[in-house]
């Protein structure tokens, strides 16, 4: 009778670990480890301590995620500078021109930069679908200011890139986005405000 009695506890206490190790799967089963996403943000852009310019970027990402919290990303950032536009309204029409003459004013009046980004990500649940973030990592740029076909300031190197901000995501994994990002390149530095959208699966 002790055996028997024995038998059936040790099989009650398999059977509680047997449904504890597939409730564990299950919930593993659940975490959507994989990201891509794509944002467009505008901005400003500095070089050095002269006049920031407008700016504006398209990001584009992949995600993987280590658990709810923290994942690992890599990007791919274009950015450039966005002019202004002045127009005016003649009897014929519209006419519109570029107003940006001489960026920073060093007479330039194009600005083209490329970052790939590696960066560890936070996040902190608000709701079941609601969650603030935050971005910390590397960027790797490459930027060029320049006027027709004479070149003024060519740089490559490595800085700092942050992110910060809100994302929503439904349950069949179609996510949203708004942040603010920050790319520091050295001699130029870009501060911009970005919109986006994402898929987990």
């Amino acid at each position: 009778m002790a055996v028997s009695n024995l038998t059936r506890t040790l099989l009650a206490l398999s059977l509680i670990s047997s449904s504890s190790v597939f409730a564990n799967g299950s919930e593993q089963a659940e975490l959507k480890k994989h990201t891509f996403g794509g944002k467009i943000a505008t901005g400003s852009v500095e070089l050095y301590d002269l006049p920031d310019e407008d700016y504006t970027n398209v990001y584009s990402y992949y995600n993987y995620k280590f658990n709810q919290n923290f994942s690992l990303e890599v990007g791919l950032n274009f950015g450039m500078d966005a002019s202004d536009w002045e127009c005016d309204d003649f009897d014929d029409g519209f006419t519109c021109r570029d107003r940006n003459d001489s960026m920073f004013n060093i007479g330039a009046d194009e600005l083209e930069v490329t970052n790939f980004v590696i960066a560890g990500k936070a996040t902190l649940p608000l709701s079941q679908r609601n969650s603030l973030y935050a971005k910390v990592g590397a960027n790797f740029y490459d930027y060029e200011i320049s006027r027709d076909d004479r070149t003024f300031i060519d740089d490559s190197g490595t800085g700092v890139y942050l992110e910060g901000g809100w994302q929503y995501v439904w349950d069949f994994g179609l996510g949203m986005d708004a942040g603010v990002q920050y790319f520091d390149m050295g001699d130029l530095d870009s501060v911009s405000f970005a919109v986006g959208v994402s898929y987990q699966f």
